[in-house]
C-alpha cells in the first residue's frame, strides 16, 4: 500500500466514524479515532520518499528539524555552544513551527532531540544517545528485540515547551534470501494533526530510517506509524475533504 492510499483511507474512516469533542488545550472541537495504523512507506530501500500527492509538503523543513531532531546542527559552530533544542538553526533554514512556544531565546526545553541523542541520566551523571546506541547494536547484534528510542520522559514533561507527540521509536531487522538486511521502523505518536502534522511525520521518520540503515549497513525497509488520537480540527473539514477529493 502506498502512503497516499493509506492516508486517504484513515481520514475517510475519521470522516465518517471519528468521534466529536472540544480540545480542551486549544479550545477548538476535533473529530477523531483513537489506534490506527498508518502505512508510511514501502521498501524502497533508498530510492524515494513518501511525499504525499494529495497537497503541498514542506519537504525542506522536514529535513531539516529532522536533522535537529538527531543533533546533528551541533556540530556546527554556529550552534555548539547553544543549547541543543534551541530554534536558531531552525529558524536559519526557513522552519518557524516553534515560534509560539519558544522563550525570548529561542529555547524549548528538553524537547525531543535532548531525550533521543542526549538523555540525562541522573543515576551516573551522564548523558545518552539512544540513536546511537541502536546503531551500534545494529552492527553487532541486529535480532535484538530491545532497538527502541523514546522521547517521553516524565521526569522533565514539566520542563518542556510542549510534550513529544511522536515519542517513540522501535526499529526492526531482517534478513532477505540474499543475506542483506534490511531495517524496518515504527514510530509512535499520541497526538496526530492529520492534515497538516502527519504528512511532514511522515518523512521524517522515513528520513530517521534511511540515516540508520546507512550507519549500521541495513537497506530502508518500511516506515509505519502508530497514531494513538488520529484527529482533525472541525474547521479543517472542508480542506480534508479536498484532500480526498484529490
Amino acid at each position: 500500500m502506498t502512503f497516499d492510499e493509506s492516508y486517504i483511507e484513515l481520514l475517510k474512516k475519521i470522516e465518517e466514524l471519528g468521534f466529536k469533542e472540544k480540545n480542551e488545550r486549544t479550545g477548538i472541537e476535533t473529530k477523531s479515532v483513537f489506534t490506527a495504523i498508518l502505512e508510511a512507506e514501502d521498501a524502497r530501500g533508498f530510492s524515494g520518499f513518501p511525499i504525499s500527492n494529495t497537497r503541498k509538503i514542506h519537504w525542506k523543513g522536514a529535513v531539516i528539524e529532522t536533522l535537529w531532531l538527531l543533533g546533528i546542527h551541533m556540530k556546527d559552530d554556529r550552534y555548539k555552544d547553544l543549547p541543543m533544542t534551541n530554534t536558531r538553526y531552525l529558524e536559519d533554514y526557513g522552519v518557524r513551527y516553534w515560534r509560539p512556544w519558544q522563550d525570548i531565546n529561542g529555547n524549548l526545553g528538553p524537547v525531543y532531540g535532548e531525550q533521543l541523542v542526549n538523555w540525562y541520566d541522573h543515576n551516573t551523571d551522564s548523558h545518552i544517545n539512544q540513536i546511537q546506541n541502536i546503531i551500534d547494536t545494529l552492527r553487532t547484534n541486529p535480532t535484538d528485540r530491545r532497538l527502541v528510542a523514546s522521547m517521553w520522559n516524565p521526569a522533565e514533561i514539566g520542563k518542556m515547551a510542549l510534550p513529544p507527540c511522536h515519542h517513540s521509536l522501535w526499529f526492526y531487522s531482517r534478513q532477505r534470501e540474499d543475506g542483506k538486511r534490511v531495517l524496518d521502523t515504527t514510530w509512535h505518536q499520541r497526538s496526530a494533526d492529520m492534515p497538516i502534522g502527519i504528512p511532514y511525520n511522515i518523512l521524517q521518520y522515513t528520513i530517521v530510517n534511511k540515516i540508520v540503515a546507512m550507519c549500521s549497513g541495513h537497506i530502508p525497509g518500511v516506515v509505519r506509524g502508530v497514531l494513538g488520537n488520529a484527529h482533525y480540527y472541525l474547521d479543517q473539514e472542508e480542506g480534508v475533504k479536498e484532500i480526498i477529493s484529490r
